[in-house]
């Protein structure tokens, strides 16, 4: 054949720089022809030159490659045109280019291809391959060498070509680092193999591939997967720094794009992690982005490779990032997967910020996954009831997650952020509430609860948690503890496993106000619940922040622990502030939630210092069917003060008395039955305490609120009778 070679006008001077011509036909292709060897004046600006070739018996001729070598810093060649002639048949080739051959110019390529044009025949297309080369995880798997790829298909092959830009990175080849280049090249057909290498002949100079993947485009949703996982090192493995890979199995690669919406806000580098769930199994969280500064930025869509290992059918992801980024919010606009083997296609539309300013302040979002045809597994905001313990320090400040755990895999561990009924969670003795949003996890099975609370004293004491799938679902989930999560504290663990268990001793209590009632002031009121195996502290109802029992009101609480056992009695009362100037209690009515125990106790009573017998406190016994009930007694108190001098106190006087059968609690001796001024010298003064039968009496305890010198009272004894006129009497020597 004869060749000429046309050079455009404005090319660059060649600098003696070798080009060579590989020729492609049917039956094979000719080795790197060298053109112009040693003529100093071949391929200047706007020249043709001529040269003669042999091609061998390769067969009807479908493209050539063309190039040079970049030796001397050849700044550029602007190559127009090749014609060839066959000397024999006449037949004449035209190869019309255009096109740079430059480190400068165009797409920085210095070698090109092009393919035959013959009347009535159909024209091989020239691609821009995508190729992602994927440098493995390994220790010093990255490389400064200078690396190259040959593409082989089933219509020839690309040559050798530098990966000499990478498009994605300004330092390519870097440890587990994805680079991507595109390499222009007559259609292959199917790809067959590719080789790749590098020119690093010492030690250390190697490098190690994870895989590389081909794509016909850099828009073509499949792609040929090329594994490799080995080192190409003088010093390592076989010591090779050239390797082929043929095609392997792409069994859970997935193409990831993500993308952000216009209003996002700038990312900081923050990594983006991603948790893939299926029928058998979960991944590990996947970091997306790796702190990279462009990525998901607003309005960007960005494509990463993942390899999800054999999960089973893909339900659901969820995708975050984590509490305490910099990054003041992400809209998330969709997440778009699809499978390299398959062709699998999934889309997930969020259209939801992840933001501690927005939305529901959440920076964690699930999604199911959609199938034409399939149910679709519904999100739910779970609703979330922590519950602190009364201990005592049982409070804590630390940053506290919970992971809900169900049939269907788990919520992953999320921050306990924002309590939506305090402003202050995790106190003593308090209820916050939270939601966190999910795909359904189907049944519960067990919840994970922890802080990062890693020094003594920064602890916190958990009661239980209960759970229900919408904040008025009838139907809950109970997971009790009631042990410290404390380094310093209980066996020093500061997360805990929790299983479903049945709620025991928790109480739903109802107080019914009469009409005719004063309203409350602010007055705090009291219920101490006494039972077979012990009695309550005395239970605060109400807070500061409602107000409860005014006149003709029902008000409830749930939940109320009681850990006394079989209940016999309850005392209420208030604290006996001025501004309250009575509450007239109807009922109170208490149904326990596991065995739905209702007890209902019908005081219809003054508490009050100017209604009925001035006592601010009652006590009423259960009563259940077929069972004793117990009596009240009007317990008539005798009080005797000594004759010493100064023994006459001014103070308020409490008394409590015990029995077999508990005790009345504190009592204030309000009003003698007998004198105008109690408690003087020498004085005999009768009180009367209505409480529910005590039993046998044990003792009593009495004192006084003043605490100087001087101001105290001498007591000589105090005789206890069930009523007035009972003939038996209790002695309690006190003098």
């Amino acid at each position: 054949w004869t060749v000429w070679i046309a050079t455009a006008e404005d090319s660059k001077p060649r600098k003696e720089s070798p080009v060579h011509l590989v020729v492609y036909g049917k039956n094979g292709k000719t080795d790197s022809i060298l053109l112009g060897d040693g003529k100093p004046d071949y391929f200047e600006a706007n020249t043709t030159n001529e040269v003669d070739i042999n091609v061998g018996s390769i067969g009807q001729i479908y493209k050539i490659r063309i190039g040079h070598e970049n030796n001397d810093n050849w700044e550029g060649w602007h190559l127009k045109e090749v014609k060839m002639r066959d000397r024999k048949s006449k037949e004449e080739l035209l190869f019309t280019f255009d096109r740079w051959m430059s480190r400068t110019d165009d797409d920085l390529d210095i070698v090109r291809e092009m393919p035959v044009i013959r009347s009535g025949q159909n024209t091989l297309p020239v691609m821009k391959y995508q190729v992602q080369v994927y440098t493995g995880t390994v220790e010093n798997a990255d490389t400064e060498a200078t690396c190259y790829i040959c593409i082989y298909g089933e219509r020839g092959d690309t040559g050798n070509r530098v990966l000499y830009k990478s498009l994605n990175n300004e330092i390519k080849f870097q440890k587990g680092q994805k680079d991507i280049f595109e390499i222009e090249a007559v259609h292959l057909g199917d790809l067959e193999k590719v080789v790749v290498g590098h020119n690093g002949k010492k030690s250390g100079q190697g490098w190690y591939i994870d895989k590389v993947i081909v794509r016909e485009s850099s828009d073509s949703e499949r792609g040929d997967y090329f594994p490799c996982n080995r080192w190409l090192d003088v010093s390592k493995d076989d010591r090779k720094v050239e390797r082929e890979l043929k095609p392997g199995s792409a069994d859970g690669e997935w193409t990831l794009w993500i993308t952000t919406a216009e209003d996002s806000r700038p990312c900081n580098n923050s990594a983006v992690h991603l948790v893939v769930y299926g029928e058998k199994d979960k991944t590990d969280p996947i970091i997306l982005g790796d702190g990279k500064p462009d990525y998901f930025e607003a309005g960007t869509t960005d494509e990463e490779d993942i390899k999800v290992k054999d999960i089973g059918k893909i339900f659901k992801i969820r995708i975050g990032y984590d509490h305490g980024a910099d990054w003041d919010g992400w809209h998330l606009e969709k997440v778009k997967m699809r499978e390299r083997k398959t062709g699998e296609i999934l889309e997930y539309q969020f259209d939801r910020w992840m933001s501690r300013t927005e939305d529901d302040l959440e920076i964690v979002r699930e999604f199911p996954a959609i199938r034409e045809g399939e149910d679709i597994l519904p999100v739910l905001k779970y609703h979330i009831e922590v519950n602190t313990g009364t201990e005592e320090n049982a409070d804590t400040e630390a940053t506290c997650y919970m992971c809900i755990y169900g049939e269907r895999g788990d919520t992953g561990n999320r921050v306990l952020y924002k309590s939506l009924n305090n402003e202050i969670k995790f106190q003593k003795g308090q209820k916050d509430i939270f939601e966190i949003e999910a795909v359904h996890l189907g049944e519960l099975k067990k919840v994970v609860v922890g802080h990062h609370g890693k020094e003594p004293g920064q602890g916190w004491f958990l009661s239980d948690v209960v759970i229900k799938e919408a904040q008025d679902a009838e139907e809950e989930v109970f997971f009790p503890n009631n042990r410290w999560l404390d380094v310093g504290q209980d066996d020093n663990t500061i997360e805990r496993e929790l299983l479903p268990g049945q709620r025991e001793g928790e109480w739903d209590i109802t107080i019914v106000t009469a009409e005719d009632s004063i309203p409350a002031m602010e007055a705090v009121v009291y219920l101490v619940v006494y039972g077979d195996q012990g009695k309550s502290d005395n239970i605060p109802l109400g807070d500061n922040d409602t107000v409860y029992f005014e006149p003709g009101r029902i008000d409830i609480f749930e939940r109320v622990k009681l850990n006394v056992g079989k209940i016999y009695k309850i005392r209420i009362g208030h604290n006996d502030i001025d501004k309250w100037d009575g509450w007239h209690l109807q009922e109170v009515r208490m149904k326990e939630r596991s065995t739905e125990e209702e007890l209902i106790f019908r005081f219809d009573r003054w508490m009050a210092r100017n209604q009925d017998d001035l006592d601010v406190l009652r006590e009423m016994p259960a009563i259940r069917q077929d069972e004793e009930v117990l009596p009240i007694f009007r317990y008539f108190i005798t009080v005797f003060t000594g004759e010493i001098e100064n023994a006459a106190c001014e103070a308020t006087i409490y008394m409590c008395i015990y029995g077999e059968r508990g005790d009345t609690g504190n009592r204030v001796l309000f009003k003698s039955l007998n004198n105008e001024n109690q408690f003087q010298e020498g004085q005999v003064d009768m009180f009367e305490i209505e409480a529910v039968s005590l039993g046998e009496l044990q003792k009593v305890v009495v004192g006084h609120d003043n605490k100087e010198a001087g101001q105290g009272w001498f007591c000589e004894k105090v005789i206890v009778k069930e009523a007035q006129d009972s003939d038996a009497e209790f002695h309690f020597p006190c003098s």
